[in-house]
């Protein structure tokens, strides 16, 4: 069952260069900020999470190879429950991607949320992290 729009994703930069090391532990890091509002009233996060473009095909890839919880959103995105009051925006400033090599690829970011009467909505959003560095 496909699951009606609900949530607007954006990411800033939405095309964005590695930094070389950084917080992930990986020799290039992509970092950006990533946004989320509900444009169909409050929704509670269930899960999140991102895939990767592989080989012309969409993987989840995350860090611990499962979607994120409504507990990590609460935490990362400074919003208690999870719960979204429609209309505002939530933003984790310090999302990323990584890799031991630089190499140009799209990442697809999804969220999942219902509403007080079951419904769920979802919002997906892409990022593309380039092939160069910020110094480049």
């Amino acid at each position: 069952m496909a699951l009606p729009d609900g949530i607007n994703v954006t990411h800033s930069p939405q095309r964005v260069a590695a930094v070389r090391g950084g917080v992930s532990g990986h020799y290039f890091t992509w970092l950006y900020g990533t946004s989320i509002r509900s444009t169909v009233g409050d929704l509670t996060i269930m899960e999140f999470g991102a895939f990767g473009e592989h080989q012309g095909k969409w993987v989840l890839d995350t860090q611990t190879d499962k979607p994120f919880t409504a507990a990590h959103f609460a935490e990362w995105y400074s919003c208690p429950n999870a719960k979204l009051i429609g209309g505002l925006k939530y933003t984790d400033p310090r999302n990323w991607n990584a890799g031991d090599a630089i190499h140009e690829s799209s990442v697809l970011w999804y969220f999942i949320g219902e509403d007080s009467h079951g419904r769920k909505f979802k919002g997906i959003g892409q990022v593309e992290t380039l092939a160069k560095t910020k110094d480049e």
